[in-house]
């Protein structure tokens, strides 16, 4: 989704593109979030060894460990970056890892510098209506997932 997202930002012709949530990688010796026990760490050594992690540049320029998939990803954006025409690229995710080609920009600056023209994105979103409106078309439609739930079981 975010590969679509940004291809579409480029194709809008936009010449600031900001990344967020593009993280792409473990800290060593650590899962995504919490704090770091020993069995934590055994856990992560056996996980980097069983699952062919692989280490890259992180996002504060330590060392980070990724997926072969999530490898492929920061692939795809480096050359997609490679080509561009002059637009900037923020990574506003702040840690994971370091995607070659963005600028790393802590989300509080990229909000002061780009975010402060009066546009709120909460208030926005409050006008967004909802696709599916009440409640009876919401027992509808997931009774029609239901239905292709069991479908696809039986398939």
């Amino acid at each position: 989704v975010s590969t679509i997202a940004f291809d579409a930002a480029i194709d809008l012709g936009f010449q600031t593109i900001i990344l967020v949530g593009q993280d792409y990688a473990f800290k060593a010796e650590q899962f995504y979030a919490g704090a770091v026990s020993e069995s934590d760490r055994i856990e992560m050594k056996r996980v980097i060894e069983t699952r062919s992690l692989i280490e890259v540049e992180g996002y504060y320029g330590d060392t980070v460990y990724t997926t072969l998939d999530f490898g492929t990803y920061l692939n795809w954006y480096k050359g997609r970056i490679d080509r561009l025409n002059g637009q900037k690229v923020i990574n506003a995710t702040e840690g994971g890892a370091k995607i070659q080609g963005t600028l790393p920009m802590p989300m509080e600056e990229v909000y002061a510098q780009y975010g402060g023209n009066g546009w709120r994105f909460d208030t926005y979103w409050s006008q967004i209506p909802y696709i599916i409106a009440g409640k009876d078309e919401q027992e509808i439609y997931y009774d029609i997932l239901k239905k292709k739930y069991r479908e696809l079981e039986e398939f």
